[in-house]
């Protein structure tokens, strides 16, 4: 990661409403980060158990996410995964506001990695605005989820080194359960981190909604 306002932080939180969101949408800052010898953790809203393919175990994501997190060398006990159902983050709002209160006065993140303000998702939106409250008193960024954004505020680009999306493919690929999709496509990925990169004039890049700012 390039030098600029995010500095290098100790302690990082990365907020996912669902197993598979930071993978796609900050998998590249967070390999980064573990290389510069950050502490990484992750908060999983929902395993997305009822949108798991058929024949598949209901658990496959839950278990997904410690082999995605391993790829990043994010311990299991240092990845939290919640069971809130998929589009019913509303009616479990306060729980969710309670859960990123109770970590962030445990852990006390320098840095909080979360969607950002204009994902039309649902879930992404419950969790942003529960983010933003939770953590007003830390350095908050968000990640685009192209398909969810009409439009998205690219404020910070973090510089990725090939490596760091090599990983990001590998951590990705871990969900079985997403296979397949166009999303999840290698040659998606990559173009992805050469358009952020062109607007930085950067080889590589991902880019972030600046939330809050605490120095």
């Amino acid at each position: 990661m390039t030098s600029g306002p995010l500095g290098l932080p100790n302690r990082v939180l990365c907020i996912s409403p669902h197993t598979d969101d930071w993978e796609l949408a900050a998998g590249g800052l967070v390999m980064a980060l573990r290389d510069q010898g950050a502490e990484i953790r992750v908060i999983a809203c929902s395993a997305a158990e009822e949108s798991v393919p058929s024949g598949m175990p209901q658990d496959i994501n839950r278990t997904d996410s410690f082999r995605a997190g391993a790829v990043a060398e994010i311990a299991a006990e240092h990845i939290d995964v919640l069971d809130i159902t998929v589009r019913r983050f509303d009616e479990r709002r306060q729980d969710i506001l309670e859960h990123f209160v109770a970590i962030g006065n445990d852990y006390e993140p320098e840095l909080v990695i979360g969607p950002c303000s204009t994902d039309r998702h649902q879930d992404h939106a419950v969790v942003f605005e529960e983010t933003r409250r939770a953590f007003a008193a830390q350095t908050v960024i968000g990640y685009e989820i192209p398909w969810n954004c009409y439009s998205f505020s690219a404020d910070v680009h973090v510089r990725l080194e090939p490596s760091h999306v090599e990983r990001k493919i590998e951590a990705i690929a871990c969900y079985r359960s997403q296979a397949g999709r166009s999303y999840t496509d290698p040659e998606f990925i990559w173009s992805w981190a050469r358009f952020r990169g062109i607007q930085a004039k950067l080889p590589l890049a991902e880019a972030f909604e600046l939330i809050h700012w605490r120095p």
